[in-house]
């Protein structure tokens, strides 16, 4: 009778254990990461530095979650939760089944703002869709309705704090192009020449969500193009029904010359 009772609370324990897993897995589930580069605020006034930028999925109902060392502005908390719904929307996932637990961490006050929506959107799709992807690549950009990806200021400045992260690539809205001296001075500069002759960093223009999600993990989703390829039996269909066309249309073209001599004929009597 011991051993018997020893057996049952074994195998109760082993099937209380199957269906915990995936409860245990889900709230201790993998955390997806990527550098996110900002502008700070400091005693020689602003300048470029490094942030990260954490995502961590639990089953849920599809609310969002921030935290932010130090904290930063309302409109960050804003811009995250759009961010996100954009990568659900634009590469059609199930969100609704998951809580979106994000986390910035920054080594001093960051100046808010959208500049992280184009990361978040990112992280959220290849965290949902478990994506190998590269964490030595960033973008500093916003993303927008329908994927498209828009300019950011100070860019100058995070290509600074990205090569001195040690990044290897950063992506930028397509055609970013900064002032330099503000509005006192026509100058320009080109961020992906200043990247490669002063940096070592690699800076490619990007358009569209796809673009960023294919450079983090090399996949294309979207954007694919597909070969169609003929059937004989569709082609010879096709042959056939052009000489159908082909020879109706003569005959057309015939009967209206004939028409039109007839009524020259008659006009001229």
């Amino acid at each position: 009778p011991f051993h018997t009772t020893m057996k049952k609370r074994v195998l109760l324990l082993i099937l209380v254990t199957i269906l915990l897993l995936p409860t245990v897995l889900s709230q201790n589930g993998k955390q997806y990461h990527l550098k996110l580069l900002a502008v700070q605020e400091d005693s020689n006034g602003f300048s470029g530095s490094d942030a990260d930028l954490y995502l961590e999925l639990k089953e849920g109902s599809g609310r969002v979650f921030l935290e932010t060392f130090p904290l930063t502005k309302t409109d960050t908390q804003i811009s995250t939760r759009f961010a996100k719904d954009i990568a659900c929307n634009h590469f059609k996932l199930d969100c609704q089944k998951h809580d979106f637990i994000y986390t910035i961490k920054a080594k001093s006050n960051i100046i808010g703002g959208p500049s992280a929506g184009a990361a978040i959107s990112a992280l959220t799709a290849i965290a949902m869709m478990d994506l190998k992807y590269d964490k030595e690549i960033t973008i500093t950009a916003t993303v927008n309705s329908g994927g498209t990806i828009g300019p950011v200021g100070g860019v100058k400045d995070k290509l600074d704090a990205a090569a001195e992260a040690g990044l290897k690539k950063v992506m930028i809205a397509q055609g970013t192009n900064v002032p330099i001296g503000g509005n006192e001075t026509n100058q320009s500069i080109d961020f992906i020449a200043y990247g490669k002759e002063n940096l070592s960093l690699e800076v490619v223009e990007v358009a569209a969500l796809d673009d960023v999600v294919f450079h983090l993990t090399g996949k294309q989703f979207n954007n694919i193009n597909y070969t169609v390829t003929e059937s004989k039996e569709y082609t010879d269909i096709m042959k056939g029904l052009k000489q159908v066309v082909c020879g109706r249309t003569e005959e057309l073209q015939s009967s209206l010359k004939n028409v039109s001599d007839n009524v020259k004929t008659n006009q001229g009597r």
